[in-house]
């Protein structure tokens, strides 16, 4: 009767009886019940990523821009969804001064570890050595939770925004080496074309030059339909719609990874999802406006004859003597016919 009921039992679970596999199972179910019970005591935290690093030994003097140009080869930075910005935090004292340490996020946990690999115990300056770790967080406080009516509502962050910042970090996510992704997309979008300051404080006969200064340019690659540069835009972009695909991908092979001003322009495809304006600064107030100072008069004003016979001229960005860097050359504007911003 014995060797029947092992038999039947047999056939019934598929397999022989096996206590140590019983016990692996008891023990496990046991567990199961004691994070039950501590879920219910609001005693179990699940463990969540950490794709940030601290960093410590800053100068005082230290810049975002430096940091994201140091620590952006370990990864692709998370974006703040207010600014489009990378998310570096540079600490600060009462008095404002930096105090020497800073937090960096990036999308990948794993871009920690490159991080701390490659760049702790390195030098961010020729006498500057920094310290980079993992950032650590303390628990927050086991406090009773306070009633409905009284708990802040959470920052409400708009959706525009949000959804722009992630297109951005999906496609500096990407790996692919493809310039198209076989859909004949025509706009090219370029990064970097303008500085954050010329975004807060140039007009529209700014953006007028560098419309007809990249439309001229990147007519060498085919036909251009369209050009708009996004006034304001903190990441400087312009937008160029091509007549043809073929003609957007000449532009993207050319002009991405070119030096212009001393800023590295990126070219890619836009996607036809973000709000390119979503980021934009606000303009200035008059109030602000007022506050400039007003240019000063020439100390021998031109003759209305002199100024006739004078030969008009497109008026040139930037500075008089401003170095343009373009390319692994390095052009000086101080006169004679104007140079091309992307040649």
């Amino acid at each position: 009767e014995e060797g029947a009921e092992s038999d039947d039992k047999k056939d019934k679970e598929g397999e022989p009886h096996d206590p140590e596999k019983e016990a692996r199972k008891a023990k496990k179910r046991a567990y199961q019940e004691r994070k039950k019970l501590k879920k219910q005591q609001g005693l179990w935290l699940k463990a969540k990523s950490n794709p940030n690093v601290y960093v410590s030994g800053l100068p005082e003097d230290v810049t975002m821009e430096e940091l994201e140009e140091t620590f952006k080869k370990a990864g692709v930075f998370k974006l703040d969804p207010d600014t489009s910005l990378p998310k570096i935090k540079i600490y600060h004292d009462d008095a404002g001064r930096a105090k020497g340490d800073a937090l960096i996020s990036y999308v990948k946990e794993e871009s920690v570890g490159l991080a701390v690999k490659y760049l702790h115990e390195s030098y961010l300056r020729p006498d500057c050595v920094i310290c980079v770790k993992q950032a650590e967080f303390e628990p927050p406080p086991t406090e009773a939770a306070p009633p409905p009516e009284m708990q802040l509502k959470k920052r409400r962050i708009d959706r525009s925004k949000f959804m722009a910042v992630k297109n951005e970090q999906n496609r500096l996510l990407g790996w692919s080496d493809d310039t198209d992704d076989g859909s004949g997309r025509r706009i090219v979008l370029l990064k970097h074309m303008f500085s954050y300051q010329e975004a807060e404080e140039e007009d529209s006969a700014f953006y007028n030059e560098l419309k007809e200064e990249v439309g001229e340019e990147c007519s060498k690659w085919g036909p251009v339909d369209k050009v708009t540069p996004i006034e304001r835009h903190p990441h400087g972009l312009v937008a160029v719609k091509f007549s043809n695909n073929e003609a957007a991908e000449a532009a993207i092979d050319a002009l991405n990874g070119r030096n212009f001003a001393g800023r590295t322009i990126e070219a890619f495809f836009f996607d036809g999802k973000s709000d390119l304006k979503a980021h934009c600064l606000p303009p200035k107030s008059e109030s602000q406006r007022a506050q400039q100072p007003a240019p000063t008069p020439p100390l021998f004003p031109q003759s209305a004859a002199a100024k006739a016979k004078q030969k008009p001229s497109r008026p040139r960005r930037g500075p008089p003597h401003e170095l343009d860097h373009i390319g692994d050359s390095v052009v000086r504007n101080n006169g004679g016919a104007p140079v091309s911003p992307l040649a």
